[in-house]
């Protein structure tokens, strides 16, 4: 389905924490994926579970693809991620989603990410541009329809022909975020490639 696991390592077999999408075969398949690299999952739609250190959870995937981070839930993904904790977002397009992304973009800048803009901008929706030390080389990612991602200081994980970024990370032990943040966020800003009916390439 996809290679982000790159992120995740069997042999820590870490507790992961997904906050239910509910939509689609989203979050069927992110656990699936999780579970057969060794983890132990949870899912909920309770986002006061969301940990502020490691001690519960070392992952938390965010499959919310409209809910803006309130700033109660900012503040403990800023705690989580410093302390060393791994955060994927699903972010979305312009057209639906700019709260949502906008609250993403102020967290990774709060944590020392740098200037952050998930759109208003548009990435192609089928994409072949891989950084290949994170993600499997020769992918294709098809999206229904995907935000660019706009950022200086963070990870490209996914491109265009035209480099519009679409799916970027920040690891804070790679000096991407600040001083002491040893965590990791990452974005893709577009939910539907998560989706199995979405194509087999993902």
């Amino acid at each position: 389905l996809f290679a982000l696991f790159a992120f995740t390592s069997v042999s820590y077999a870490d507790q992961a924490l997904i906050i239910d999408a509910g939509y689609s075969t989203v979050t069927q398949n992110v656990k699936g994926r999780l579970e057969a690299a060794g983890h132990t999952v949870t899912v909920t739609s309770d986002v006061s579970l969301i940990p502020t250190g490691t001690g519960s959870y070392q992952q938390v995937w965010d499959l919310r693809y409209s809910a803006a981070l309130t700033a109660g839930e900012q503040t403990n993904y800023q705690s989580f991620v410093t302390a060393g904790g791994f955060a994927y977002f699903v972010t979305e397009n312009p057209g639906c989603c700019m709260a949502r992304n906008n609250s993403v973009a102020a967290l990774v800048t709060a944590l020392g990410g740098g200037s952050t803009q998930i759109g208003p901008g548009w990435a192609n929706n089928v994409e072949s541009n891989m950084n290949t030390t994170y993600m499997t080389s020769g992918l294709t990612v098809n999206y229904a329809a995907v935000a660019a991602i706009v950022n200086s200081q963070g990870i490209p994980l996914i491109k265009d022909a035209s480099n519009n970024v679409s799916g970027m990370s920040w690891i804070g032990r790679a000096g991407a975020l600040n001083s002491g943040v040893t965590g990791t966020i990452v974005t893709v800003a577009d939910v539907n490639w998560l989706a199995q009916a979405w194509g087999a390439d993902n």
